[in-house]
């Protein structure tokens, strides 16, 4: 709600979201097809919380995946820096986390930051 009130998807260059919990994906639907922003922090071990914790957001990814994807393919749009949760990230046992929606969009992502001359820095 707070994200459609202050017209988030013309108006906020970063957004960080550390520390956060409880928050959907359906949440971020006002961001969809921003060309403003450039920086969007989804992890959600918060500044001051402990890491060994592992602490996941709880993201519809079917539902949050689309909004990302909007963002990368709008035209002139101005994503530099991504962080995903670790729930989006990996799983468990470590190996790399498989879904074809979210398979499709790093893709995407890294096409975009490699057409831009800058790398995936692995968070």
């Amino acid at each position: 709600a707070v994200l459609a009130c202050i017209h988030a998807g013309s108006t906020v260059k970063k957004l960080n979201f550390s520390g956060c919990h409880n928050v959907v994906g359906s949440g971020f639907e006002p961001l969809r097809g921003s060309i403003v922003l450039e920086q969007l922090d989804l992890m959600s071990i918060g500044q001051h919380e402990d890491a060994s914790e592992k602490s996941r957001l709880p993201f519809d990814e079917e539902c949050f995946v689309p909004i990302l994807t909007s963002i990368v393919e709008a035209e002139d749009n101005s994503l530099k820096q991504l962080e995903l949760p670790l729930s989006m990230r990996i799983e468990e046992s470590n190996y790399l986390y498989s879904n074809p929606i979210l398979d499709s969009f790093l893709e995407r992502y890294n096409q975009l930051l490699e057409s831009r001359r800058l790398e995936c820095s692995k968070c």
